[in-house]
């Protein structure tokens, strides 16, 4: 579905130098809201693919169907490891975005909502190795999104109008031991996909699909990518028009971040501004056509966390995410 993001062992911060000023922490007043649950109102929430193995969904406000079909929440699972071959699919799991089971008694994933419909809902996501045991060969990350994804979601602003705010808590644990290889390391984000035509390496027009990562929290021991900008924790380009970039919050003008144990926290992500900021500094192409063009879309807009997960057996971290009062505007 997405790019996750790469583990490095390098150190974390680079030299420090001024932070990336990347809008307000407001829309305007004339902003309009947009997206498939302005504030989560809905519990409708489903994986992408009802037909494999694995497929969850939980639909109290969308009864009715089988599965919803239209106007649900997206998430998934994905489990990579760096030892298997192909993709990076965890070797003996599920399919790709579905590799585990979600709310299983014997599953490290947790999924849970809290609230009703008219005064909103809060969204929890666990990913919990501490009694479980890691379900593929060691060293693995596990990706959980919320998402309001274009194939059952929006409708989504165009990248250049895009401006998301929500609440959101963490609390983590990591095992014990000393350096990453031993204790893991958690990482909370929120996230955009998206495409628009750009001239590629060879010179050739197309359309490039393109992701990002703001994250708002991130464990020190993840590590750097070497030779990226300050506010870049990694990036890469894969084929010709594909583009993937994580960002550290901390590296922000306004600050996106928090803190594991802290109060929930109000923030938000101007993707407009952040956008411009990653073309700027060269690591995504300018759309050649304008952002009024008919292949330029928004294809997702998200929140979620990341487990790195060195440990074999049970002992591994834990990230547990609650996220509230997500909403989406077009500037």
């Amino acid at each position: 579905m997405l790019k996750r993001l790469s583990f490095v062992s390098t150190a974390f911060l680079a030299t420090a130098t001024c932070a990336a000023a990347v809008g307000t922490l407001s829309p305007a007043a004339s902003a309009a809201p947009a997206g498939v649950d302005f504030g989560l109102h809905r519990q409708c929430i489903r994986t992408v693919s009802p037909s494999l193995p694995n497929f969850f969904e939980d639909i109290i406000d969308c009864p009715g169907t089988s599965y919803p079909t239209q106007r649900y929440w997206t998430t998934a699972v994905a489990i990579e490891n760096l030892r298997s071959s192909g993709a990076g699919t965890c070797l003996g799991a599920g399919p790709s975005d579905q590799s585990v089971p979600i709310n299983s008694a014997h599953g490290p994933i947790l999924e849970h909502w809290t609230g009703n419909r008219e005064r909103g809902y809060t969204v929890e996501l666990k990913t919990d190795y501490r009694a479980t045991r890691n379900p593929c060969a060691a060293p693995t990350f596990t990706w959980v999104p919320l998402m309001d994804n274009w194939v059952g979601g929006g409708p989504l602003p165009n990248p250049d109008r895009l401006f998301v705010r929500f609440a959101t808590r963490l609390e983590r644990q990591l095992s014990p031991g000393s350096g990453a290889a031993a204790t893991g390391a958690t990482r909370a984000f929120a996230g955009w996909s998206g495409q628009w035509k750009a001239v590629g390496p060879n010179g050739t027009i197309g359309v490039a699909s393109l992701s990002i990562e703001v994250n708002y929290f991130v464990d020190p021991a993840w590590g750097k990518q070497p030779g990226t900008p300050t506010d870049v924790i990694t990036y890469r380009r894969g084929g010709a028009f594909g583009y993937y970039v994580a960002l550290n919050g901390a590296r922000l003008v306004p600050y996106v971040g928090t803190s594991p144990g802290a109060p929930a926290k109000e923030l938000s992500v101007n993707w407009s501004e952040i956008i411009r900021h990653v073309i700027a500094e060269k690591l995504f192409p300018e759309p050649v056509k304008g952002w009024g063009d008919a292949d330029t879309a928004t294809a997702a807009a998200f929140v979620g966390s990341e487990v790195y997960n060195p440990r074999v057996g049970t002992g591994g971290p834990m990230a547990d995410l609650f996220i509230a009062d997500f909403e989406e505007y077009s500037l």
